[in-house]
């Protein structure tokens, strides 16, 4: 059974979306945990790409710093992952909404019991190697993410719901 955020096609969410980041070519950065490694991946990945990073947080921050939002609305927060190059992640829904509008996703895994459900999604639909450690170091481009076992998995976690 996928998370309820399956529950609505691409083209749902896209319905809602409003684009705060319109007019870059970046690397999203999303963070829950939040580790500095992290982000020197994401601007490593940008630099080897050509790309600019924006990372948006929930968390409350009494110091501004450059590319960091963190008060985007639901709608823009879907925008901003349905408009992204590529997505690093230390969330689940980070990893999820990432799948969902087939974006390049890495993953950080720290061996930690809240990385349990973003690995078992990338194993599930088959992106193992989207879970990545602090030592990882980023590629040197952008690589689409086509999840080869995604369709089938919403289909059957529609069917389980009783929604087809």
């Amino acid at each position: 059974m996928l998370d309820p955020i399956f529950l609505l096609s691409e083209k749902q969410w896209l319905h809602i979306a409003k684009f705060p980041f319109p007019e870059d070519d970046y690397i999203l950065v999303y963070q829950v945990k939040r580790h500095p490694r992290v982000l020197e991946y994401a601007k490593e990945w940008a630099k080897n790409t050509g790309c600019k990073v924006r990372e948006i947080t929930a968390e409350a921050e009494y110091a501004t710093k450059d590319n960091r939002y963190m008060e985007l609305s639901p709608e823009e927060f879907v925008g901003a992952f349905s408009q992204a190059k590529a997505v690093v992640t230390t969330s689940f829904h980070g990893t999820a909404f990432a799948v969902l509008f087939q974006k390049p996703v890495r993953t950080m895994m720290f061996n930690a019991p809240g990385d349990y459900r973003a690995l078992d999604l990338l194993r599930t639909i088959g992106l193992n190697d989207s879970a990545i450690t602090l030592d990882s170091e980023p590629t040197s481009s952008i690589i689409g993410c086509i999840p080869s076992n995604l369709a089938n998995m919403i289909k059957l976690s529609n069917s389980f719901l009783k929604f087809e």
